[in-house]
Parts: structure tokens; C-alpha cells; sequence
């Protein structure tokens, strides 16, 4: 007998035997949706159930509960499961506080004996020690029939297999169309560099899928928050009118002159225009972004690089929704910077140091760190200027525009306050600037929280980043080993190698975003943030003057921010950059490479920062949530307001609320500040002022009932907080 023979038959038996072997698996039956309208309140007298038939032995049972209304102590949460065919209770156990976590499924374990497969059973959650004030919520799906659910079976190996894939389904549906974007975005790399068509095809897929992005979640967004958008549509309003936008006013005319067409038409929704001119100047910033580094490395493969991992920046993105000018502002520095590099290339026209003097004069007038980004630039023109001894034609024709933009702000200020250099923004009895060593090092620590954790896993927490971290350090120290394989290496098989490692760590990255996300989440927040650091060595060795250029104007972009207020928002315009040095690191020696090894170096760079994104993503519907109750107040009074813009006059508030002012000042008529207004006080009130039209929300006790003569023309109702939801009622006063 050749016992050789029966090698592989052997292995094969041996193979398929494995997969019957029993094993214990966790299924996910329904995660339920992460919204706060999703989840059914559990306390005295309330239950919540599910009926299903079991396709396997079923060890535990598990569904996602969360502290509803955040609640200080929560109450034990009981489970019980019953045979629906023979009407038997088969297991009661009790899920303790301790183990209720949110966004994680809560489990109880059977006895000794499972529940057999094909068994009709039900499972009822019930917290009889609940109040209505502090219920548990469980979490349910779109149709407000299926709990989430998890069970924990006995199985053989291949269907522990499938439900592996099928669990995280949900997460598949991120990231699977993320990998091929990442996989159809690299492919200009197989391309030689100079073949500007696929440099421009690559950043067209990239900016357009951000602005489909943008403009689907735009219109989710039901109000504004503070009162910064409302002072840039006062000046719009007072352009419109003729009147001096400079006079008044800590804020500057540079974006509201861009909603003046909309407003004055009144056609439009003016929150909803804001956004769109936000987000289509963060699009254009991603494409100056891949511009910048084409000039930087004459390469297109850093360029894509940095254009695909600034357009899924969560921050970035974010602020580019706001109604507010920090997106247009970054893409008018932006644009500014690119100008200013095409300026000083030989022989360069004249339109362009123009255009670049106009930029940089309508940057400054739309945030006041463009003036602080004018010195800096001039500086180095100067300098440049000076140390080539050149003639003063080129800064001439670059720096005057800048200055007859500008030169209106310096008259106004010299005529109305007696001082060209007047900002009323240092004027601020709120602003706080750092004043002391100690509150800069609290500053500087904050910038670092915001910075740092630019690809955190989160849309709203920031983390001071330890700098001793082992996966921090991790992160400088392989993008400098990297950086020297791709600047020193020559051989061949080597580099045959290692483009076959970058291809597995992609496929690795992408499995360990589905299958180990808190871990690979948590560790790349923090590699990134090595990455910040390691690349500015690196850069300045790569792009020479005009790294040292963008390095100066990063640096005082984040100066400002750290003095004035550290806060994500305030660092929009230095996003970019600090993605163009990351981006110019890792990728601006790989073209050097064979074409497949610098796909592979893209696909590999990208990737981790596009696989943040999906878990981002999965979030997305909750920050929307958050948002809207935050502003739930404003979207309706803004809602009201404009509609009441067409309905007869004089109009009467409630309240001064800020879209009222807006609309309807000077001739608004508003109740007036009271903490306890009495009816006696509402019916002198509406006595002594002849109102045709009415608007009352229900945010404080005032005109809680309408009147005999009131008559209901129109509702707004908006997502609220955990005790209402916000309306504003339109009324018509006869």
C-alpha cells in the first residue's frame, strides 16, 4: 500500500471534517438604527417582545439597551423567554446596570441546557423598577417591529463561517464601497506621471463623490447654531441696501457679498444657499490641495494621495457644511498659495500675480487671519525679492491688488474709530486670548487634542494624544523607515517584495476596519498622529523654499487659532496643509518606483484614512440627530420668519429670536423679557399693539393658548430635546 497516496485525500477529509466541528458563534439577527426616535422606552407597565423561530441550539441572547435619557442609575433590565407553541416560560434572567453599554449588545446566558433549533419562541424585555423619567430604551429597526437582536448558538464550523460575514454586513456596506473607490482612484498611479487626463479624472472622481456626499447630508440639517449666521446675512442685508458693510460689525463683508444675490431675491432658502457656497468651496479646496502638490513634486501620485485623504477628512468636511465663511476663507488661502508658487515660476504672467493680489485681498476680508497670511506672504515675497535682487515690478503687481481690496476696511476704520488698524473682534468681552504661559501651554494643549486627533473615529471627541505613546512613536518612526526604503532603495526583488506586502497590509486593513474596528480605529488615531510630526522633516526635504513657504503660513493659521480660541472649526484652513505634508511624505518618492509599486504605495497610504471615514459614516445619522436637537429651537423660528415674510404686517413675536430681527427689524414688534409673564401682561400687550400676524413657539410659557381671534395659519415642528419637541405657530390675528 502506497501510504504517499493517501496524502491529499487525507488532508481534504481532514479539512471538511473541521468544518463540522461545533463551535460557539455570536449572530447578529438586527443592530436596529442609532437614532434616538428608534428605541422604545422600557418602565413600569411597558414592555418590549420578539417572536421568531430558532434555526440552531441557542446558548444566549443579547439586544443593544441604552440609558435613554441619561439617566444617573439605571434600573436591572428583565429578559424572559417563552415556547409560544407549548406556552411554557423557558428562561428569565436579569441584564444588571453594570453590563449596559451604549451602541453594544447586552447578553444573558442560558443554563446547562440550550434551546433546541426550531423551537417558536418569544422574548419579552420588560424594568418594572423604571420610571417614565429614566426608562431603559431598546433599540429597534426601521419599522419599529424588530428589536435588535443577537443570539449566541452552537454551530458547526462553515456556518460560523458565514454568519462571521454575515454579522458585519453592516459594516461591509461601508466598506466595501470605500475599498473601491480607493482601488479605481489609485489607478492613474499604473499610468505614466505626466498624463495630466488621469490626474484630472482621479481628482474629479474624488471631488465629486465628497460633494454628492455633502449635498445629501445638507438638507438633513434643521437650523443654525449662535448667531454668526444671522450677523453675515445682516450684512448681506445692509450691501443689498447700499449701506457700508464695514461700519457695526465685528465680522466682514467678503462672504456675505456672495449671498447677497440669493437674499435679495428672496426665492431661496438662505441657511440652505450658505451651506451649498460652504461646501462647494471645501470641493474646490480639495482640488487646490491636489494642485499645490503637483507643483510641489511635479507628481501625481502625492497629489491624488492628499486630494483623497483631505476630501473624507471628517473636520474638514464638517466645517465645510457650517453656514459660516471658515470653508471659503481655507479655499481662498489655498488658491492664494497656488498663485503664489505659479507667480514665482519663470516667467509667469501678469494676470496671474494679479489674480493672486485679488485673492489675497478677498481673503483678508473674509477672516481676519487673512491679513495675518497677507504679512506672511508678503514676507517671503520681499525676502525672495531682496535675496535675488530682483526688480519690484513682480511684488508690485502682486501685493497692490491685495491692497485695494482691503483699502476700504483701513478708510472706514480711520473715519468712524479713528484708527486704521481697528478690529471691533478684540473688542469681544467674551474673547479670551492667551494672555500667560499657562494659558498658552492650555492652549497649545487644546491644539494639540484637536489636531492630534484628526482621524479619530469620532465626530465630536477630541484626545490630547500622549507624544510618548508606543503607537505614536510607531507612527514616526515607520514613516521615516519608509520614507528612506523609497528614497534609498534600488533592488529589484526587494521592491518586488515589499509591493506585494503593501498590496496584503491593504487587504489587512481592510479586514481588521471590519472585523477589529475598535482596535484598528483606536491605534491609527494615534499612528496618524505620528505621521503629523514625522512628515514636517520630511517635507521640508522633499518641496524646499516652497515647504518652508507653507510651513510659515501653517504655523501662523494655527498661531491665530491657539491665541483666539482653539476649536475645530478655527482650524479649517490649516487641514489641508497639514494633509498636503502627510500626503507629500509618503507618496512623493513613490513615482520613483515601478508603476505597480506606486499604485500599491497610494492604495496603502490612503486606505486607513478612507476605512476612518466608514466608521464615521456609520455615526453620520447620530451627529445629524444631535445637531438638529441643538438647533432645534432656531430651525423653527427661522422657518416661521420666512414665512411669515408674506403675510400681513405688523408682526408680532414671543420673542426677539435672531431670524425675527433678521427679517423684520426695524419693525418687528416683540413681547417683552419677562421670567413669570402673566395673562393680564399678554392681553395689555396685544392691546396696546395692533397685530395682523402672530408667530408663538413653545420654548417658554408665553401665549400658551391662542386667542378667541387667532387663527392658525401655519406649524413648524423640529427635532427637540429629551422633554419636547420644538414648534412655532404662525397665527393670523383678526
Amino acid at each position: 500500500m502506497n501510504w504517499r497516496a493517501w496524502i491529499v485525500p487525507g488532508i481534504v477529509i481532514v479539512v471538511i471534517g473541521i468544518f463540522f466541528i461545533p463551535v460557539i458563534q455570536h449572530r447578529v439577527l438586527s443592530y436596529g438604527i442609532d437614532s434616538y426616535a428608534t428605541h422604545a422606552p422600557l418602565f413600569t407597565g411597558h414592555t418590549a417582545s420578539q417572536a421568531f423561530t430558532t434555526q440552531s441550539n441557542i446558548i444566549g441572547i443579547g439586544t443593544i439597551l441604552v440609558n435613554l435619557h441619561h439617566a444617573k442609575q439605571l434600573t436591572p433590565v428583565t429578559v424572559t423567554v417563552f415556547n409560544t407553541a407549548s406556552n411554557t416560560l423557558l428562561v428569565s434572567k436579569t441584564i444588571l446596570p453594570i453590563d449596559i453599554h451604549d451602541d453594544q449588545f447586552a447578553y444573558i446566558n442560558f443554563p446547562s441546557t440550550p434551546i433546541p433549533a426550531n423551537t417558536p419562541i418569544k422574548i419579552e424585555y420588560s424594568a418594572p423598577n423604571s420610571t417614565v423619567q429614566n426608562p431603559v430604551g431598546v433599540r429597534f429597526g426601521s419599522n419599529k417591529e424588530d428589536i435588535s437582536l443577537a443570539l449566541i448558538e452552537k454551530v458547526p464550523v462553515w456556518r460560523a463561517i458565514l454568519t462571521v460575514a454575515h454579522n458585519r454586513q453592516n459594516d461591509w456596506k461601508y466598506v466595501a464601497p470605500v475599498s473601491i473607490f480607493a482601488l479605481l482612484v489609485c489607478i492613474p498611479a499604473l499610468f505614466p506621471t505626466k498624463r495630466s487626463i488621469a490626474f484630472w479624472i482621479a481628482t474629479a472622481i474624488i471631488a465629486i463623490s465628497a460633494y454628492a456626499i455633502m449635498l445629501w447630508i445638507i438638507p438633513q440639517f434643521g437650523g443654525v447654531s449662535g448667531g454668526d449666521p444671522y450677523d453675515y446675512l445682516g450684512i448681506a442685508q445692509s450691501i443689498q441696501h447700499g449701506q457700508n458693510p464695514f461700519l457695526n460689525t465685528k465680522r466682514l463683508p467678503g462672504y456675505p457679498l456672495l449671498l447677497v444675490p440669493t437674499f435679495a431675491s428672496r426665492a431661496f432658502d438662505d441657511q440652505f444657499v450658505m451651506r451649498v457656497i460652504t461646501s462647494t468651496a471645501g470641493i474646490i479646496g480639495i482640488i487646490l490641495i491636489a494642485l499645490i502638490a503637483r507643483t510641489l513634486t511635479s507628481s501625481l501620485i502625492p497629489a491624488i494621495g492628499s486630494a483623497a485623504i483631505l476630501a473624507f477628512q471628517k473636520d474638514y468636511i464638517w466645517t465645510a457644511m457650517r453656514p459660516e465663511p471658515y470653508a471659503v476663507y481655507a479655499m481662498l488661502l489655498l488658491l492664494a498659495l497656488y498663485l503664489f508658487f505659479l507667480s514665482y515660476q519663470q516667467q509667469s504672467k501678469l494676470w496671474i500675480r494679479i489674480a493672486f493680489g485679488l485673492c489675497l485681498g478677498y481673503a483678508a476680508m473674509t477672516r481676519q487671519e487673512g491679513f495675518v497670511l497677507a504679512a506672511v506672504l508678503g514676507s517671503c515675497s520681499f525676502a525672495y525679492e531682496l535675496a535675488r535682487g530682483k526688480s519690484i515690478v513682480r511684488f508690485i503687481s502682486m501685493y497692490v491688488p491685495a491692497f485695494a481690496i482691503v483699502l476700504p476696511f483701513f478708510i472706514t476704520n480711520t473715519i468712524a474709530y479713528h484708527n486704521p488698524f481697528y478690529l471691533k473682534y478684540l473688542q469681544d468681552e467674551r474673547l479670551q486670548p492667551v494672555d500667560s504661559f499657562l494659558a498658552f501651554q492650555d492652549s497649545l494643549g487644546a491644539t494639540w487634542g484637536i489636531v492630534g486627533s484628526m482621524w479619530k473615529a469620532s465626530w465630536s471627541q477630541l484626545e490630547r494624544l500622549s507624544l510618548t505613546s508606543v503607537p505614536l512613536l510607531s507612527g514616526i518612526i515607520s514613516m521615516w523607515g519608509w520614507y528612506a526604503y523609497i528614497r534609498y532603495n534600488k533592488n529589484k526583488t526587494v521592491g518586488m517584495i515589499v509591493t506585494a506586502l503593501l498590496l496584503l497590509m491593504s487587504a489587512g486593513m481592510i479586514l481588521a476596519s471590519v472585523y477589529a474596528k475598535a482596535n484598528f480605529s483606536g491605534l491609527f488615531t494615534q499612528i496618524s498622529a505620528g505621521f503629523i510630526l514625522a512628515s514636517i522633516p520630511v517635507f521640508f526635504i522633499e518641496t524646499k523654499w516652497k515647504g518652508v513657504v507653507i510651513a510659515l503660513v501653517l504655523l501662523s493659521q494655527i498661531g491665530i487659532a491657539t491665541w483666539f480660541h482653539p476649536f475645530p472649526k478655527h482650524y479649517q484652513q490649516s487641514y489641508p496643509l497639514i494633509v498636503l505634508m502627510i500626503g507629500t511624505a509618503l507618496l512623493a518618492r513613490a513615482p520613483n518606483k515601478k508603476l505597480l509599486f506606486s499604485y500599491a504605495a497610494l492604495i496603502t497610504s490612503i486606505l486607513p484614512f478612507l476605512l476612518i471615514s466608514t466608521m464615521l459614516g456609520q455615526q453620520l445619522n447620530t451627529a445629524i440627530d444631535k445637531q438638529n436637537q441643538d438647533t432645534a429651537l432656531d430651525s423653527v423660528t427661522y422657518r416661521a420668519a420666512r414665512y411669515a415674510r408674506n403675510l400681513p404686517q405688523p408682526i408680532g413675536f414671543d420673542q426677539a429670536y435672531l431670524p425675527a430681527r433678521l427679517y423684520f427689524d426695524p419693525d418687528a414688534i416683540y413681547f417683552p423679557a419677562e421670567d413669570n409673564p402673566t395673562p393680564q401682561m399678554e392681553k395689555d400687550w396685544l392691546a396696546k399693539n395692533p397685530i395682523k400676524t402672530m408667530i408663538v413657539t413653545n420654548a417658554e410659557k408665553i401665549f400658551s393658548k391662542p386667542y378667541p381671534n387667532w387663527t392658525v395659519v401655519k406649524t413648524f415642528k423640529a427635532a427637540g430635546n429629551d422633554d419636547k419637541i420644538f414648534e412655532s405657530i404662525v397665527y393670523s390675528v383678526h
